[in-house]
């Protein structure tokens, strides 16, 4: 829809304008931002398509349940991406969403 809009830049790659939006697990306002897992979304202003989703987590419950037995995980799909603070979490989520999107839509 970009490229038939015209929306193509100088070096002749398509780009379009989004929305973005992040959340966490846990309420924080003003203090304690300390949620274990963040969202972030990318959608296409004029489709409403998603055009990317990205999760951060900082706990697996099989790695919690073997720390807390002080033992080495057995192999698992560990689902824990994220050691930094959480307020990073959502801006992360959608800088690696525009650096995908040329690979992804074939849009900038």
């Amino acid at each position: 829809m970009a490229k038939e809009n015209g929306q193509i830049d100088k070096k002749g790659d398509v780009w379009t304008t989004v929305y973005i939006d992040g959340g966490w697990s846990k309420r924080s306002y003003g203090h304690n931002y300390n949620a274990a897992s963040g969202v972030g979304v990318i959608i296409g202003q004029f489709t409403k398509q998603l055009l990317y989703i990205g999760v951060r987590n900082k706990y697996c419950c099989v790695c919690a349940r073997y720390a807390n037995r002080q033992e080495m995980p057995k192999q698992h799909v560990c689902y824990k991406n994220w050691d930094v603070l959480s307020p990073a979490m959502e801006s992360d989520i959608i800088v690696e969403g525009f650096r995908q999107s040329m690979e992804m839509h074939n849009l900038k």
